[in-house]
C-alpha cells in the first residue's frame, strides 16, 4: 500500500505521488526547492520546520522569522525556552545576546525578507545558536574606535563563545555559535 503525499502546501508545485526515486532528505528538500526556485526567476522558500533525532537525544528549536530588528526579541525568547528546557538557564544571557547580534547582522546585510534561527544542543553541555539568511556574503569582523558604534557584534560573539563560524550553502549562509555551560 502506498502512504498518503506529503503535504503540498510545503512546496510550491504538486509533486508526483508516489514518487519515482527516494526522498531526499530535510535538508537537501531545502535545497531543491532554493535551487528549483531560483532556476524559475522566483525567491527560494526559507526551509521549513522540521523534526529529526538529535545525537543528544534533545530536540532542536528553530523559527523562521521577518528580516527586521524586532525579531531579535522573538530570537531571545525562543533561545531562553530551549535552554530552560533543557536546564541549561546559566546561558541564557549569553545565549540571548549572542543571537540578537546574529540576528542584527543578518537583519543589517541579507538580502531576503526572512532569516532563520535555530537552537541546538549538540553536546550535553553545548548549545549552538544559528542564524540562517539568504545572503553568500561571509561576515567579517572589523575593527572599531570609541565613537563607532557599528562592527562591535563579532568580537563579542567571540568572547562569549567557546567557538563560533559560518556554513555556506547554495542558498546562503548560516552563521552560529557555540556556548558551553559549566557546572
Amino acid at each position: 500500500m502506498v502512504p498518503p503525499p506529503p503535504s503540498q502546501s510545503y512546496f510550491r508545485r504538486p509533486l508526483p505521488w508516489p514518487p519515482s526515486r527516494p526522498l531526499p532528505s530535510n535538508e537537501d528538500t531545502a535545497y531543491l526547492i532554493a535551487d528549483d526556485a531560483s532556476d524559475q526567476g522566483r525567491q527560494p522558500v526559507m526551509p521549513q520546520p522540521t523534526t529529526r533525532p538529535r545525537r543528544t537525544g534533545h530536540p532542536g528549536y528553530s523559527e523562521t522569522l521577518p528580516r527586521q530588528p524586532e525579531s531579535a526579541g522573538r530570537a531571545r525568547r525562543l533561545v531562553r525556552i530551549a535552554l530552560t528546557t533543557w536546564c541549561l538557564d546559566k546561558l541564557a544571557d549569553d545565549a540571548a545576546l549572542v543571537v540578537s547580534e546574529l540576528v542584527a547582522n543578518a537583519v543589517r546585510h541579507a538580502q531576503r525578507d526572512s532569516i532563520r534561527v535555530v537552537v541546538e544542543r549538540v553536546a550535553p553541555r553545548v548549545v549552538r545558536v544559528a542564524v540562517a539568511d539568504f545572503s553568500r556574503t561571509l561576515p567579517e569582523p572589523c575593527t572599531t574606535t570609541a565613537t563607532n558604534e557599528n562592527g562591535r557584534g563579532l568580537p563579542l560573539i567571540a568572547a562569549l563563545a567557546m567557538n563560533w563560524g559560518t556554513d555556506e550553502r547554495r542558498w546562503g549562509k548560516v552563521v552560529w555559535a557555540e556556548l558551553e555551560g559549566h557546572e
